[in-house]
């Protein structure tokens, strides 16, 4: 740990005391350039609270901190020996330019109202957010996400809304999530689970760049895994209000119509065996033509791709 450029008051610093277990050091006024893990370090601008420590961990309660455009108060503990972190804190305002120390994939500008809970153990970081009202360029999001940071991006506890949501902002925030069609989002959400099995219950409009705007609204659990875009589906209930048949052709890029899908489906399977429509309701509209079918239809999406209606 360094902390560089370090100002301070400390009324009393206590190495050691028969009658105290911990060391303690009560800091009235600091200011720092803090690396507790990597650059860029925290740029601490005011700093005060009650700091208990010993030879393994550092903790504290109700200490309150200045950062450059952000305030925050809250407990915490550090593990000084493997790098493990615990913070619950407020923030009132937080922008996200303060932060790049702890997450360096943080916007670098824009930021809002939000409670955080941090937790680092071993390789795996995960980080929560409540009650947030946050905006970064065109874009505002309301609500409460986690999301774990390990092998893979695993997303908990997440319900927002949001609008002007852009495809890259999640891409650049999230690098295990990567999209075939880039574009703007809005809508609300409730969801957990990894891009590749996504229990959910969203209504999402996505404008994508220069191919239409869709609208879907979803009950159930979603994936999309590998290079392909392999979708998989149990129990999803969606209505298409519409769907382009652009994303359609994500599956099937052969396609020969274009237009949109409006209706309501049932899906289960997977691409790559069988995807199942069931309890289909479906009218396709390409110009003047207009098409309206009921029934089921399977589809297999990779190797030997087969359309099977009902």
């Amino acid at each position: 740990i360094e902390l560089a450029q370090l100002n301070g008051k400390f009324p009393l610093v206590r190495i050691a005391d028969p009658d105290f277990k911990n060391r303690l050091i009560q800091v009235a006024a600091m200011s720092t350039k803090a690396y507790p893990f990597r650059p860029p370090p925290a740029d601490i601008r005011a700093l005060t609270g009650n700091f208990e420590f010993n030879d393994d961990s550092l903790w504290w309660h109700g200490a309150s901190v200045e950062l450059p455009a952000s305030r925050l108060k809250g407990d915490g503990m550090y593990d000084i020996d493997n790098g493990d972190m615990r913070l619950q804190t407020a923030a009132a305002p937080a922008a996200f330019n303060d932060f790049h120390w702890l997450y360096e994939r943080f916007p670098t500008s824009g930021g809002g109202n939000l409670g955080l809970v941090v937790a680092w153990k071993g390789a795996t970081q995960d980080y929560v957010v409540r009650q947030a009202d946050l905006r970064t360029g065109g874009t505002h999001l309301t609500g409460d996400m986690g999301v774990t940071v390990a092998d893979t991006i695993f997303f908990h506890d997440a319900n927002v809304r949001f609008t002007g949501l852009t495809v890259k902002q999640l891409e650049e925030v999230a690098p295990g999530v990567r999209s075939p069609r880039q574009g703007v989002l809005a809508g609300r959400a409730q969801f957990s689970g990894t891009p590749r099995r996504m229990t959910l219950d969203a209504d999402v409009t996505f404008e994508a760049d220069g191919r239409g705007t869709s609208r879907v609204v979803a009950n159930g659990v979603a994936g999309i895994a590998g290079a392909q875009h392999v979708v998989s589906a149990r129990n999803l209930h969606v209505q298409l209000a519409p769907l382009q048949i652009d994303i359609v052709k994500l599956l099937f890029p052969t396609l020969p119509v274009g237009g949109t899908l409006s209706g309501v489906a049932t899906l289960n399977g997977s691409g790559a065996t069988q995807l199942v429509a069931s309890n289909l309701d479906i009218v396709h509209q390409d110009g003047p033509h207009r098409t309206r079918a009921t029934g089921a239809a399977s589809v297999h999406t990779i190797g030997r791709r087969t359309l099977d209606l009902d």
